[in-house]
């Protein structure tokens, strides 16, 4: 009997800022690269240099709106897993909660990881939404 590995597509917000360019480069990494389908990256900016960067080295640059729930379910359609990787700003907090939302709403995204790594009490974890 054969058996298909169906590989994740993983889908990383804020990718390009201070936690997530380690998250995307690890993803993208030799070691890791082939272990997914498609990562996708969500980003207000995909013209940036480190979009590109990450862009050149297999990432899908994908554009969002982060206060735009639509946009935020398009960008992350068919995603299995989603890295919350944006910052604690004012202006970033609207965005995660959307995003969570749009996660929720997807019905396809099996793993949900929070933005809040090492906040509070040090802990990071990931929601299991299936």
């Amino acid at each position: 009997m054969s058996s298909t590995k169906v590989l994740p597509i993983v889908a990383i917000a804020g990718g390009t800022g201070k936690l997530g360019t380690h998250i995307t480069a690890a993803l993208l990494s030799p070691q890791l690269a082939s272990s997914f389908k498609e990562v996708r990256l969500l980003t207000s900016n995909p013209a940036s240099e480190a979009a590109q960067q990450f862009a050149s080295k297999g990432a899908k640059s994908v554009s969002v709106n982060w206060t735009d729930e639509a946009t935020l379910l398009k960008a992350i359609k068919g995603a299995d897993v989603v890295i919350n990787s944006l910052g604690g700003s004012v202006s970033g907090f609207p965005g995660k909660n959307a995003l969570m939302r749009a996660a929720i709403k997807d019905g396809g995204v099996k793993v949900y990881f929070p933005s809040e790594y090492g906040i509070g009490m040090g802990l990071s974890f990931g929601i299991e939404l299936t």
